[in-house]
């Protein structure tokens, strides 16, 4: 019993530090800090440690691959009308993420 208590307040933490990494990354991404990404690598860490998953409404502020976060001079965003997708491509790595919008 005591245990599942354990792993449920350890996710709650996790889910807590995640968004702060997230929260201090933010005004770092405006300067090309390459500590923006450090916080975007850690988070990626404790997610995959902790079995938790990053928000939602933080998923799509970094690349899936190499995990620089997206700003303005690292990152384009094109729009697809014929297939209804947003392509979000990484300048870093060449990445291309497709999203779908209606």
């Amino acid at each position: 019993m005591a245990k599942k208590r354990d792993k449920e307040k350890q996710r709650d933490m996790a889910k807590e530090r995640i968004k702060r990494l997230f929260e201090l990354s933010h005004p770092l991404t405006k300067i090309d800090s390459p500590s923006a990404d450090m916080y975007v690598k850690q988070a990626q860490k404790i997610s995959k440690k902790c079995n938790v998953s990053i928000p939602s409404e933080h998923r799509l502020e970094y690349c899936k691959k190499c995990g620089t976060r997206f700003g303005f001079d690292n990152s384009r965003t094109r729009l697809k009308p014929l297939h209804k997708k947003i392509a979000l491509t990484c300048k870093k790595c060449g990445y291309v993420r497709y999203l779908l919008y209606s």
